[in-house]
């Protein structure tokens, strides 16, 4: 009986060893599959229109390596936030005109869709318009921005007085445009404009929806009246006396810078260039003529000629070589004497350092010395002569 369950067992031994060896080749426990993880972010639409204060709704799908659907949640983010802003749930909404990327991410993978943000409104309209002269032709204008969906900004210049009476009485105002901006710009040249003329502006901001109401000027602005030189001469100066004169011009903004454009002052006379004012002690007799220039606002430049006849008259007030009353010694001996009939009358009366004329010796600012032999002195010997106090030598006869 125990014989024949041996094979039984044997049997039931070898199954069961069969058994746990294809167990064994499974490799152990198996890991996660790798194409359960997320694979990709889609969001749809990939890209959309949406007007300022509008919203769109965009929609994120995620899928795994399987191309399956899953239900992971993605998180939202915008490019630029300033002109489209993204809730946790997709909803995209438009803040101000221009273009943002919108985001969806999960695990790592992202999607975007490109959101165009139209303002269907026209711009703001601008304020502060203001002018300012630059030239007797040339007017600044300038304005505030309050938008910030304009695609330029026309500028209007009044033309002329229209036919029909304004609300103040006066003529209505009839503009037409003269000038043209790009988006941010809030200044513009005006041109080409008459001298001492008043002009009226206003300003539009415009974009394809439309235009602003003009924002006016409060006051019209006038040009510079031209640039003119009013000296038309200048008086003559003297040898050694003090020399002053104005130079005046009107036009321009009222300031004025001076320049000698051409020639040249008398020696010993200068121009101030913020004052006009010609003035020094003429040195050099002779005529100087030259070309003055005055320059103003805007660049404004205004000539004309102009002449100073610097002539020598000599004067014992003005040398300052000797005391005056050795000066006018030797002047009275000169007028007494025949002066102008001597010999030798080099210099005398003729310039002001009386101690280089002919015969005369200085020493220590005074004269010392007088020789004058075989001059052709005629006439009577002057009393003030012995004014000559310091006098060591005095020689008028060979």
């Amino acid at each position: 009986m125990a014989h024949h369950r041996r094979p039984l067992i044997r049997s039931i031994l070898v199954a069961l060893s069969v058994s746990l060896a294809a167990c064994g080749d499974s490799g152990g426990p198996s890991g996660p599959d790798p194409n359960d993880a997320v694979a990709s972010v889609t969001v749809a639409p990939t890209q959309a229109t949406v007007d300022v204060g509008s919203s769109t709704q965009l929609t994120a799908t995620v899928r795994n390596g399987r191309g399956e659907t899953m239900t992971t949640s993605v998180s939202w983010s915008s490019s630029a936030t300033s002109l489209a802003t993204v809730s946790s749930s997709g909803l995209v909404a438009g803040v101000a005109e221009g273009t943002s990327t919108i985001t969806a991410s999960a695990a790592g993978k992202s999607g975007t869709s490109a959101i165009t943000v139209n303002d269907p409104f026209p711009p703001q309209q601008p304020s502060n318009v203001d002018g300012t002269p630059v030239s007797n032709t040339q007017i600044q204008v300038t304005w505030t921005d309050n938008s910030g969906n304009e695609d330029e900004f026309r500028i209007d210049r009044e033309q002329v007085a229209g036919g029909v009476s304004g609300t103040d009485g006066g003529p209505a105002l009839v503009f037409a445009q003269v000038g043209t901006v790009g988006p941010n710009v809030t200044t513009f040249s005006d041109t080409g404009l008459q001298s001492g003329t008043a002009y009226d502006y206003r300003v539009r901001a415009c974009n394809e929806n439309g235009c602003s109401d003009p924002s006016a000027i409060e006051s019209a602005v006038s040009t510079f009246t031209e640039l003119a030189i009013e000296t038309a001469s200048l008086p003559g100066g003297q040898v050694g006396v003090a020399y002053e004169q104005t130079l005046t011009a009107t036009g321009g903004d009222g300031s004025y810078v001076w320049s000698v454009d051409a020639g040249v002052l008398p020696d010993g006379l200068s121009l101030d260039p913020s004052s006009g004012v010609i003035s020094g002690m003429p040195s050099t007799e002779g005529a100087y003529p030259f070309t003055v220039q005055a320059q103003s606002g805007g660049g404004q430049r205004a000539t004309t000629d102009l002449s100073v006849e610097v002539v020598f008259i000599f004067s014992c007030s003005i040398q300052a070589e000797i005391p005056r009353t050795e000066c006018e010694a030797l002047e009275a001996l000169y007028e007494g004497t025949n002066g102008a009939g001597w010999t030798n009358s080099t210099d005398w009366l003729a310039t002001m350092t009386p101690c280089g004329w002919y015969g005369v010796n200085c020493a220590g600012g005074s004269v010392t010395g007088l020789d004058l032999r075989s001059n052709q002195l005629a006439g009577a010997i002057p009393a003030q002569l012995g004014d000559l106090s310091n006098l060591q030598s005095l020689h008028f006869f060979q």
